[in-house]
């Protein structure tokens, strides 16, 4: 049986965009933006529209992620400066490219983003060294893409988080990160808590079971994450209703002789609940496909599906409301060809020549898809695209 290195279950991410300028996508000044320009669109018959850099060319850029609100959509990821690093961030206005802006860190080696939309803006989470420890930190955006609020530090006083993530639904924020140990979350809006551990016990404490997050309307929060030895490990979901306690874990991979991982999680306005993962193929060890269940607003869980398999290891599978999913296809190896599925239906490889890596995805409330990956090359680009 094949063995996982860590390397493959980093979570990285990057982005494509379009140019507002009017010129080519290869041509497009990825820092500024004329007033009345469009990103490119699909045209007909095809899944995503041209993509574009939004990353500064002469940096490297890292583990985007993409959050949508109504007539905007921002990207975000970490940059490296040298000996250091720095989060960066793109918003997009009703297909028009905004300028890029550098979030103000005063602590060194900001990474791991992720970003959520709020109903007044967007919020940011990441992890950043303070003397030596890595810590959660946070950050507010106004809908102009200015800081409103932070950078200001979420885990507790003294304590280690890392690769921390972000969910919204409104205002009331869903925060949660690991300290390779234990899994810890944090409660901002209408109802607000301090970081306070899950509760969870780790069969394997390693940065990588780090928990993924949704949030519903109702202030439930629910957390996945994989866990298990060197040769088999599961997905588990936990749930919290506002004002109470986690629920004991349910093994929602159920595949007890395979490795599952990398969990995604999509909150839906019906209050359904999308889990994706990658999988072992069962008749081929060397090969992992994207697997998927449904809650439903009441608790039950669909039988465990699968997208297929196209002929590969698929790897960072990221999910969207509507069940879109995006991830990446290649062997053991960094990079490879990025899969695009609008929907629970078979999926397609799109953007083909381009080695991709740490897909994010995001569904607009208009229905609208956005994408974003790392291109990797010379150089890593930031690539974003979308689907009407």
């Amino acid at each position: 049986m094949t063995h996982l290195r860590p390397s493959q279950w980093l979570v990285l991410f990057a982005g494509f965009l379009a140019a507002c300028s009017g010129k080519p996508a290869a041509e497009a000044d990825a820092g500024s933006n004329d007033a009345g320009c469009a990103t490119p669109a699909p045209e007909p018959g095809i899944e995503l529209g041209p993509s574009v850099v939004l990353s500064d060319p002469a940096r490297n850029g890292f583990a985007p992620a993409v959050a949508a609100r109504a007539g905007q959509v921002l990207v975000a990821w970490h940059e490296s400066t040298g000996a250091d690093s720095q989060i960066a961030y793109q918003l997009i206005n009703d297909g028009c490219l905004q300028e890029r802006h550098t979030l103000p860190e005063a602590l060194p080696h900001p990474m791991h983003v992720s970003a959520a939309a709020t109903s007044s803006g967007f919020v940011l989470v990441y992890d950043a060294r303070d003397h030596g420890p890595s810590v959660v930190r946070t950050a507010t955006l106004d809908a102009a893409g200015n800081l409103s609020a932070g950078p200001e530090t979420l885990s507790a006083p003294g304590s280690t988080g890392t690769y921390p993530r972000v969910a919204a639904s409104g205002e009331q924020l869903a925060f949660a990160w690991t300290d390779s140990a234990a899994h810890y979350f944090a409660l901002r809006g209408p109802e607000t808590l301090a970081a306070a551990p899950v509760g969870t016990t780790l069969k394997t404490a390693w940065a990588l079971n780090f928990p993924r997050i949704a949030v519903d309307a109702s202030g439930t929060v629910f957390l996945a994450w994989p866990d298990g030895d060197s040769s088999v490990t599961e997905v588990y979901l936990v749930r919290r209703s506002r004002g109470g306690s986690f629920d004991a874990p349910v093994n929602v991979s159920l595949s007890p002789t395979l490795m599952s991982g990398e969990p995604s999680l999509a909150m839906e306005d019906d209050g359904a609940l999308e889990v994706v993962w990658n999988e072992q193929a069962p008749i081929n060890p060397d090969a992992f496909e994207v697997t998927w269940r449904r809650r439903s607003s009441t608790g039950e869980l669909t039988a465990p599906k699968r997208f297929g398999n196209q002929g590969g290891t698929a790897w960072g599978p990221q999910v969207a409301p509507g069940l879109a999913a995006v991830w990446q296809l290649s062997p053991l190896a960094e990079s490879g060809q990025l899969f695009f599925s609008p929907g629970p239906v078979a999926p397609i490889a799109v953007f083909s020549g381009i080695p991709t890596t740490t897909p994010a995805i995001a569904r607009a409330p208009d229905g609208s898809l956005h994408v974003a990956f790392a291109e990797v090359g010379a150089t890593r680009a930031i690539r974003y695209a979308w689907r009407r």
